[in-house]
């Protein structure tokens, strides 16, 4: 009998375990996924700003490359951290610190001898 008092209660501080379990759970994925969209955003910055680059070095459009490719990072929210332009080539590293977590990603454009890519 002594015993059965004391398991009394014992369900509400099993479901407040399983219940904080969840919320930390739940906040980790938010942040995951968070990262995650911003690492796209990254990639997407990235990959216009290359092309911008490329297109003002085709003169197709006016201006200089790199000041052109920065602000199209710089619009989508992500810093240029290097912009090269070579001849028929633009690479450009765009980065954001998000959460504390560092996102770099890496593009480049140019222009396709034969219409082939063959890099």
């Amino acid at each position: 009998m002594a015993g059965k008092h004391l398991s009394r209660g014992s369900g509400v501080v099993v479901a407040l375990g399983v219940l904080a379990s969840t919320v930390v759970l739940a906040g980790a994925c938010l942040v995951t996924v968070d990262v995650l969209r911003w690492a796209d955003r990254t990639q997407v910055a990235a990959d216009l700003a290359a092309l911008a680059a490329m297109d003002v070095s085709a003169g197709l459009v006016p201006g200089r490359p790199c000041v052109i490719a920065r602000e199209i990072g710089r619009d989508h929210g992500v810093q240029l951290v290097s912009c090269e332009v070579e001849v028929g080539r633009a690479r450009v590293i765009a980065m954001i610190n998000r959460r504390g977590v560092v996102i770099e990603k890496r593009s480049q454009a140019g222009f396709v001898r034969g219409g082939v890519w063959t890099d």
